[in-house]
């Protein structure tokens, strides 16, 4: 699942159920995560979080930047993301 807007986690985990129903493979979600309590709270009802829409949007607004800037804005980005998954 891709894509970005609201997130209903009820919704989100009716059709994981769904899902694991076909396979046994994990499970991950890609829309809406953007920060430290959507990746929590994501990530409580899947196998894990793919982050992606944020990443790139940090990035297209630092087109011309240094790479070390393009790494430090990143990792700023990034360093909440983790830590909601880190407390699951």
């Amino acid at each position: 699942m891709t894509g970005a807007g609201l997130i209903d986690t009820a919704s989100v985990e009716q059709k994981l159920g769904v899902i694991r129903a076909h396979t046994d493979l994990p499970v991950l979600v890609g829309f809406g995560i953007k920060d430290e309590v959507t990746a929590k709270t994501v990530g409580a009802v899947s196998d894990g979080v793919v982050v992606g829409s944020v990443l790139v949007s940090a990035m297209a607004s630092l087109a011309g930047e240094t790479t070390d800037k393009i790494c430090t804005q990143l990792s700023t980005v990034i360093q909440p993301i983790r830590k909601g998954l880190d407390e699951i």
